[in-house]
C-alpha cells in the first residue's frame, strides 16, 4: 500500500497526525480497496458531522471536540470477484384491510423462471378483493412455498428468489469522485411493519392527485331532494314474492308485445299491479305539505320508475296509471327508457310523480332500503328474480318445488302511514302478482 504524503504545514497538532494514522489503518479493512495512491486535499473543521458519504466506505476521523475533513482521489484499481447467488425469501406483504391470509388464485411465474422488479408474481384472493402481486428483485425463482388455491399467510415466505450478491470489484484506471465525510449519510431507512415492502433500495413513492369538480346539473337536484327526503321519518316492511305463474304470463304477453314493437319486462306488471293496489289505499297515493300540517290525496297514480342513466339516477313516471292497460304502460315505460338513455328526459317526464317502483334487481341485490321521495309518503324497491326451493302448497305435503322468488322492500313515511297500512297494501300488490288472473278482476 502507497503511504499517505502531505506536508508537514498540514500536521501542526499531535492528535491530528494520530487521527489520520488512526484514519489509514481503518482504510485497510476494506479489502475493496486498493488504491494506489492516496492524496490529501483538504485538512480542516467539517461541517458534515461524524459519518461518511457514499456507502460508509471511509471512517470518521475526529480530533477531541475539532472535526476534520479528509477527501481521498485518485483511487485505482478497484479489484472484484464474480458475483456469488444469494437467496431471498419474498415475504407476502401486509395488503391493508386488516387481511391476515389469502388464498393463492395463480401463479404467473414457475421455479428456474427470471423475473425482474415489478413483474406479475401470482394473484391472491382475500374475503375483499383480488391482489396481483409483484417481484421485488430481479432474480431467478428458486421455489414456491404454496400451490394453487393454498392458504398464505401475511409475513410469510411466499416465494424464494435467487439474487446475484455482488462481492468485490476490480476496475482498471478508474477515478472516483472525492469521498467526503458528512454525518448525512447515517440516517438508516427502516422499514414497518416487518412484512412490509423490503427494497434493496428506496424507490420514489408516486402518488396520484385528487380531483374535485363542482357538484352540478341532476347530481346537484339529487342533493337538494335526497337532504330534504332524510327529514322524513321512514319506516321500512320487507317480503317475498312468488312470481312463478307471473313467469309463464309474462313470456306469453311478451310475444304479443312484439308485434307491437314493444320490449315487455316485468315492470308494467309490477306497476299495474301497484296502481291497484293504490286505489284500496289512496293514502300512499298522497303528499304532505312542508310541515306536514296537511295531507294531499292525489287523483292521478304516476308512478315513477327510478331508472340507472347516463346523468345518473332520475326517476321519471309513467302518468295516469290507473287508465292505462298493462301494454299501454309497457309502451310509455319504453319510450321513457329510450329518453333517458339519451339524457333526453324532459321536466314532464320527472314531475308529478305521485308513487315510486325502484328495480334494483336488474343491477343486483335482494333487499334494500329505498329513501323516499320528497314529494311522496312512499316507495318500494324490487330485487332480483331467483329461482329458490319452496314447499308446494304446504309444508305437510313435504314436496318441494322450485320457485322464481322475488323480494320487494317499501319504506313509508311514518307520519302519515302505519305499519299495518303497508303490511296491507304489500300483501294486496303480492297476491296481484302471484295469481296474475286476479289483475283482470280490477280492470277498467
Amino acid at each position: 500500500m502507497n503511504t499517505l504524503s502531505t506536508t508537514t504545514k498540514l500536521l501542526k497538532m499531535p492528535l491530528l497526525t494520530q487521527t489520520l494514522n488512526k484514519g489509514l489503518k481503518s482504510l485497510s479493512i476494506y479489502s475493496s480497496l486498493k488504491c494506489s495512491t492516496y492524496g490529501l486535499l483538504k485538512v480542516g473543521p467539517s461541517p458534515h458531522g461524524s459519518c461518511v458519504s457514499r456507502g460508509n466506505m471511509l471512517p470518521h476521523l475526529s480530533c477531541d471536540h475539532s472535526h476534520y475533513e479528509i477527501c481521498v482521489r485518485h483511487i485505482h484499481q478497484l479489484h472484484t470477484s464474480c458475483a456469488t447467488p444469494k437467496v431471498v425469501e419474498f415475504l407476502l406483504a401486509d395488503i391493508g384491510e386488516g387481511i391476515q391470509e389469502v388464498i393463492v388464485k395463480e401463479w404467473f411465474v414457475a421455479e428456474g423462471d427470471k423475473v425482474a422488479q415489478f413483474d406479475n408474481i401470482c394473484e391472491v384472493q382475500s374475503d375483499k378483493a383480488s391482489v396481483t402481486i409483484t417481484s421485488r428483485y430481479d432474480g431467478t425463482v428458486a421455489k414456491l412455498h404454496y400451490q394453487v388455491d393454498d392458504t398464505a399467510y401475511v409475513g410469510k415466505p411466499l416465494i424464494a428468489i435467487e439474487v446475484n450478491k455482488d462481492g468485490d470489484s476490480y476496475v482498471h484506471g478508474a477515478e472516483l469522485p472525492d469521498i467526503v465525510m458528512s454525518d448525512a449519510c447515517m440516517s438508516k431507512t427502516q422499514t414497518s411493519p416487518a412484512a412490509g415492502m423490503l427494497l434493496p433500495t428506496s424507490l420514489p413513492v408516486v402518488h396520484g392527485k385528487d380531483r374535485t369538480e363542482a357538484i352540478k346539473g341532476f347530481q346537484k337536484a339529487m342533493v337538494k331532494s335526497m337532504t330534504a327526503s332524510l327529514q322524513i321519518p321512514h319506516f321500512g316492511y320487507c317480503d317475498e314474492v312468488d312470481l312463478t305463474a307471473l313467469v309463464g304470463l309474462r313470456l306469453a304477453m311478451k310475444q304479443v308485445a312484439e308485434q307491437y314493437g314493444v320490449r315487455f319486462s316485468y315492470m308494467p306488471l309490477f306497476v299495474k299491479a301497484a296502481s291497484i293496489a293504490l286505489t284500496h289505499f289512496p293514502v300512499l297515493n298522497a303528499s304532505v305539505d312542508k310541515n306536514c300540517e296537511n295531507i294531499t290525496y292525489k287523483a292521478s297514480h304516476n308512478i315513477g320508475i327510478a331508472m340507472d342513466t347516463p346523468n345518473g339516477l332520475l326517476v321519471p313516471n309513467i302518468k295516469a296509471v290507473q287508465g292505462r292497460t298493462v301494454l299501454e304502460c309497457a309502451q310509455e315505460l319504453n319510450r321513457l327508457q329510450q329518453l333517458g338513455a339519451k339524457g333526453a328526459l324532459g321536466a314532464a317526464d320527472l314531475t308529478h310523480g305521485t308513487f315510486t317502483l325502484s328495480n334494483i334487481g336488474t343491477v343486483g341485490g335482494t333487499y334494500a332500503k329505498p329513501v323516499i321521495p320528497p314529494t311522496e309518503v312512499a316507495i318500494g324497491a324490487i330485487g332480483k328474480i331467483q329461482v329458490l326451493p319452496r314447499f308446494k302448497d304446504n309444508i305437510s305435503t313435504g314436496a318441494v318445488v322450485a320457485a322464481h322468488i322475488m323480494q320487494v322492500s317499501w319504506s313509508a313515511d311514518h307520519r302519515v302511514v302505519d305499519g299495518a297500512t303497508m303490511a296491507r297494501f304489500s300483501n294486496l300488490w303480492k297476491s296481484l302478482l302471484e295469481n296474475p288472473a286476479l289483475m283482470s278482476l280490477y280492470m277498467k
